[in-house]
């Protein structure tokens, strides 16, 4: 499954956001269909932020988005998905940035 995609809660198949519409602030409706045509499956779904990880840098006074509880741990890849040639996103035709 490609990173940006949602999958279809019956088939499994890919889906795109066919159109949203902001609810307020801090939570969108997304319209979705699913991308499999023997599925056809369309559906409403909410994007919504929760907490905040890193505040930001110019913050809106209008919005009272909390802090990450204290004990919220972020997700990690393991450690075997840092070493060279096993990171899922690395290409080795692609030239070092900074080294």
């Amino acid at each position: 499954m490609r990173k940006g995609f949602v999958q279809c809660p019956h088939c499994n198949a890919p889906a795109t956001i066919r159109t949203s519409e902001w609810v307020n602030e801090t939570v969108k409706d997304l319209y979705l269909i699913c991308l499999n045509t023997d599925c056809g499956h369309t559906w409403k779904a909410q994007l919504a932020a929760v907490f905040t990880l890193s505040p930001s840098a110019i913050p809106n006074p209008q919005i009272n988005l909390p802090m990450a509880p204290s004990d919220y741990v972020r997700r990690r890849y393991p450690e075997s998905a840092r070493e060279p040639g096993n990171d899922p996103g690395h290409d080795p035709r692609q030239i070092p940035m900074f080294g």
